[in-house]
């Protein structure tokens, strides 16, 4: 025998969700207008070395404040994340207690960020060459030297991990003790539509704009094609994480 339904219980499930529906629209709407935008990136961090552009920072704070005892970190080599030319620094700063930054600072690490910049026609003729033999090098000796450490672990994200690969491949001499990617294209025809960009069958000088670079709208587009529907799900479900517990407790 079926056990009998509880209506309350359904009707507080209902409102629950009407409730979540309707901060997600206000919040996405506020978003849009550019109103109450989250703090992000509040880790504190020092500027340690800039080339040009590209500046290397070094991040440290207390985390005790957030119940955490940092773990010994003695021994360990520094930490340099390598960023995605179109990335900014944030991605691995978000909000406190949502940091991958924190996280490896309460791990006892050492940790240094390379922040490109905003690219425009100054990088117009800049190659993989210029950012894995000029600027990579110089990050990571950088690095050692403001740590005062014989090795550095290069920690490369998306694009910025294709870089680390090529700079670690070709500068075998360097002080890199550990190389990690993550979420790093290495066999490009898994890529899809995109392949067609990286196999030649698309001519750069098509997809490039009056600043010589490949604008926004292009890079955005061509990650469209492998999941349409995906950023508006992302965006709804980092907006809900990132502010649901700011409005439901009373604002």
């Amino acid at each position: 025998m079926a056990a009998p339904v509880d209506v309350g219980d359904l009707l507080n499930r209902a409102k629950r969700d009407v409730e979540r529906a309707r901060f997600r629209a206000r919040n996405g709407i506020r978003l849009i207008v550019g109103r109450d935008q989250p703090y992000v990136g509040l880790t504190p961090r020092d500027e340690v070395w800039a080339r040009d552009k590209v500046r290397l920072y070094r991040y440290h704070g207390d985390h005790r404040a957030f119940g955490d005892t940092p773990n010994p970190g003695a021994g360990r080599p520094p930490v340099l994340l390598v960023m995605s030319l179109i990335s900014r620094h944030y991605i691995f700063d978000l909000q406190p207690k949502n940091s991958c930054i924190e996280f490896l600072l309460v791990q006892g690490l050492d940790v240094f960020l390379l922040d490109w910049g905003v690219p425009d026609e100054l990088e117009s003729g800049f190659t993989l060459a210029t950012y894995c033999d000029d600027y990579l090098p110089r990050a990571v000796s950088a690095v050692a030297a403001e740590a005062g450490s014989e090795a550095v672990t290069v920690y490369g994200y998306c694009l910025g991990g294709v870089l680390a690969l090529l700079y670690a491949a070709g500068h075998p001499d360097d002080p890199v003790a550990n190389l990690i990617t993550m979420a790093t294209p290495v066999d490009f025809s898994g890529l899809g539509p995109l392949s067609a960009l990286m196999d030649g069958r698309v001519p750069p000088e098509d997809l490039v704009d009056a600043t010589g670079n490949v604008p926004p709208g292009v890079i955005f587009n061509a990650f469209r094609t492998l999941a349409p529907t995906g950023e508006i799900v992302n965006y709804a479900n980092l907006w809900q994480h990132l502010w649901n517990d700011r409005f439901v407790d009373g604002y």
